[in-house]
């Protein structure tokens, strides 16, 4: 075939113009190693690939590809043999020393693991008032929450807190905390309007109330947590991590700090953000501005910040239940998924921990995404005393 009539079918494909009887002969075709070669160097191609897919990196945009048809060719194949299988939202991808490879066959075997082996307990989120005081919300309730006093804190409406009708004292600082456990996610509406998702395995401490003259601050205990910050441009509003301090008026922001992270993660999806550590007082000139696109990783023990641009979805799907990883090792990976399902992970095969992978998940449950790892990645599980092991 000539080069112009495989650009025409390419186009026709990126374009979404394929008939499902066209496929099958179009995966033949797609398949075949000359074809890629072509495929791959053909500046044309990759154009229509930056347009479809969005993205910078040609090689992202060829991999992107190969796994969208490779998937669609499994399905194909597979359709009679495992039921259910197409509801899997994941594209898979795995880099070994920076270069590709995807298992050309699924497993047969469709079990991994007995559902009713793994036990997944449910923890309750935590909010603790100023005088210590803690309660336990759940996801779905409708409530007012009131101090011993009878004041009106917060109202609750599902998955948020809601601080802006409070009726305590605009005077005094009186801050609560809000803990959320594994599993589960929830959001703050502060008192300003600034809107706070919360991710798996976060502590919070925020004012109930914000007092005029002051910044508007709020404390990032541990986790992760994304900001739509209202504008106020006479009370910037500054984010508290252990090791450094985030400063705005308005913007979107996601910031990340688990303990067992080597750096502090601050990705800016609009508006400007300020860093400067902790423990010293803000000076324009010497703060570290980080622009939209970018992310900003923090060393923990050093201080120093490297600075990447980045695609923002990557660090902000969590907020849609989403799971994006791209080019990730597998041993963070796991800790993703363990806060992310509440479950536990043990590896014991170390070769695993140092592969990365891309990988997307949607509305996978924990079953759904250890069997697909063992059916494509040949992994091997089992679970013993409510643990998954990675044998």
């Amino acid at each position: 075939m000539n080069s112009k009539k495989l650009e025409k079918k390419i186009q026709k494909y990126l374009n979404n113009e394929v008939s499902s009887q066209e496929m099958s002969s179009f995966i033949d075709l797609i398949s075949k190693d000359s074809i890629l070669r072509i495929f791959k160097n053909s500046i044309e191609v990759h154009n229509l690939l930056l347009k479809k897919y969005n993205v910078i990196d040609s090689d992202t945009a060829y991999l992107e590809f190969l796994s969208e048809i490779q998937k669609k060719k499994k399905i194909h194949q597979l359709r009679k043999r495992i039921v259910n299988y197409t509801k899997y939202a994941a594209v898979l991808m795995m880099f070994l020393g920076g270069a590709y490879f995807l298992n050309q066959y699924i497993k047969e075997d469709t079990i991994v693991f007995d559902e009713n082996l793994l036990e997944i307990n449910e923890e309750s989120i935590v909010l603790e008032f100023e005088n210590g005081k803690k309660i336990q919300l759940t996801n779905n309730a409708n409530q007012q929450i009131k101090n011993t006093l009878g004041t009106l804190v917060t109202t609750q409406k599902g998955a948020v807190l809601n601080y802006q009708d409070n009726t305590t004292s605009k005077e005094t600082l009186i801050y609560n905390r809000l803990s959320i456990p594994y599993g589960k996610k929830f959001q703050l509406l502060l008192s300003d309007g600034t809107l706070v998702h919360l991710n798996s395995g976060t502590t919070v401490r925020y004012p109930v109330q914000f007092i005029k003259g002051l910044n508007r601050e709020i404390y990032v205990e541990e986790g992760e947590a994304y900001f739509k910050v209202e504008k106020d441009k006479k009370h910037p509003f500054i984010v508290h991590t252990k090791e450094q301090n985030i400063r705005v008026l308005g913007t979107e922001f996601n910031v990340s700090s688990y303990p067992e992270d080597v750096t502090v993660n601050t990705v800016l999806v609009e508006g400007s953000v300020s860093l400067y550590e902790i423990n010293t007082v803000y000076e324009k000139e010497k703060a570290q501005v980080l622009k939209p696109g970018f992310k900003a990783a923090w060393d923990k023990k050093t201080a120093l910040v490297v600075f990447d641009k980045v695609d923002t979805q990557i660090y902000t799907g969590w907020i849609e239940g989403k799971l994006i990883f791209k080019d990730i090792p597998f041993k963070t990976l796991r800790k993703k998924l363990e806060r992310h399902y509440n479950v536990s992970i043990e590896n014991r095969n170390e070769e695993f921990d140092q592969k990365k992978y891309t990988i997307n998940f949607d509305t996978e449950d924990i079953y759904e995404v250890m069997n697909l790892f063992s059916k494509i990645y040949d992994m091997k599980f089992s679970i013993e005393e409510n643990k998954i092991i990675i044998n």
